[in-house]
Order: structure tokens, then sequence, then C-alpha cells
């Protein structure tokens, strides 16, 4: 808690927090999501910088490949969905699929949480990535009212509040059920699922929640980035 490099990280997550929000409101979710992948170059060039660790060729290369599929997924992105009123993004939200896609989230968050250390975290960690992506579509859905009504009547709203607790929920739930599954399983086979399952879903997201164009040369430069990401 004394380290200044504690509380400047503390500052840094909750910076990429809220810009990561802010691109929501604006940018398809399965495009902000799949870019994430990005991360992990950063990670590693902070590790070999910062920590002193070695960067091994695999790790280079991978780091090419990852930043290179984030580059081609931005330029092959479509024009993303602009929902320009309340009743527009009601009716994406409400819609049959996005309602049973929501719901399918949850239970696999809650399922997982009974069966997941009789697996070594496995399903722990895509418990963890549902619960992850269904705080995501929440957040989505509220950035994006924000910008049509503005923080005053956002907050005004009952509606607005229950999203809000729902969101947190669901974040929290992933932090619980993640750092259990480090505990039940190996570490590798936790961040590889967890990766790999919060790249994926938003995709389903992105099609079936709020009618995203997700075309299917998309998942070339997904595949890349969840290859190397692992």
């Amino acid at each position: 808690m004394r380290s200044g490099r504690w509380l400047l990280g503390y500052l840094s997550v909750q910076i990429s927090l809220a810009l990561n929000f802010a691109a929501l409101s604006f940018a398809d979710v399965s495009v902000v999501q799949s870019v994430h992948g990005f991360g992990v170059v950063v990670l590693a060039l902070a590790a070999w910088l910062m920590l002193g660790e070695r960067l091994t060729r695999r790790t280079i290369m991978g780091m090419f490949l990852i930043t290179a599929g984030v580059l081609v997924m931005g330029l092959m992105a479509g024009e993303g969905r602009t929902f320009t009123s309340l009743e527009t993004l009601d009716e994406a939200f409400w819609s049959t699929p996005s309602l049973v896609l929501c719901t399918c989230l949850g239970v696999i968050a809650a399922v997982s949480w009974f069966i997941g250390p009789r697996f070594k975290g496995m399903p722990l960690a895509i418990g963890a990535a549902s619960a992850s992506v269904l705080g995501i579509t929440l957040v989505k859905f509220l950035t994006t009212r924000l910008s049509i009504l503005g923080w005053g009547d956002l907050l005004s709203s009952a509606s607005s509040w229950g999203f809000i607790v729902a969101a947190t929920v669901a974040m929290s739930l992933t932090l619980v059920l993640q750092q259990t599954a480090y505990q039940a399983g190996r570490a590798v086979v936790v961040v590889t699922a967890f990766n790999a399952t919060t790249i994926l879903l938003p995709l389903a997201v992105g099609q079936w929640v709020y009618g995203e164009n997700i075309g299917s040369h998309l998942l070339i430069p997904v595949f890349v980035i969840i290859r190397h990401r692992q």
C-alpha cells in the first residue's frame, strides 16, 4: 500500500476500465473485446523492461502475430452499429435471442461454481469468462444508454440502477470465479480457457444482442489472436 508503483498500477487499471467502457459505447463489442489480445504484448514488454524477464523467440513471434491480428481486425471490421434512440436500443436488448444468450451466460456462471472444483478449474474459468461477458453486455447497454440520455437522466432512471447493480454483481462474480479457478487448477489452463472464451463469446453477443455485422472474414484475425494469446 505504501508503494508508489502499487498506486500507479491501481490508477492504470481504473483508467483502462474507464476507456474500455467508453469504447463499448461507440464501438462494436465483438471488436473491442478482440482487441484486448494486444494487452498480452504490453504485458510482455512491461515484464521485459520493468522486471528484467527474458523474451524468447516464441514470445516475440507471438507478439508480432497478435499485433498483426489486432490490426487486421481493425481494418476489416465494418462500421459499428449506432443506437440513436432508446427504442432501438431496448428493442435489441430485450429481443428473444438476447434474453436467451444472457440467461445462458448467467446459468453457466452459476453452474460452474458447483462443478468447477471437480474438473481442475476449467469450468470455473469458463464460468468466470461467462460472467465477465455478461457484465460487458450490461455495461455496453448502460454506456450506450448514457450516450443517448446523459448522466442526469441515466441516474434518475430506476431501471438504469437495476442494470448498474446487475453489471456490478456480474463483474464481482467474475473475480471470485477466476480466483477460485486459479486455486483449483493450473494457471496455464485457467488463463487459456478464460482468454479464449472472453474473445469468442462477445462475437455471439455482438451478433445476437446488438445486431452487429460480423462477417466470417473476422474469424481469421480472431483465431490468430486467440492462438497466440495462450
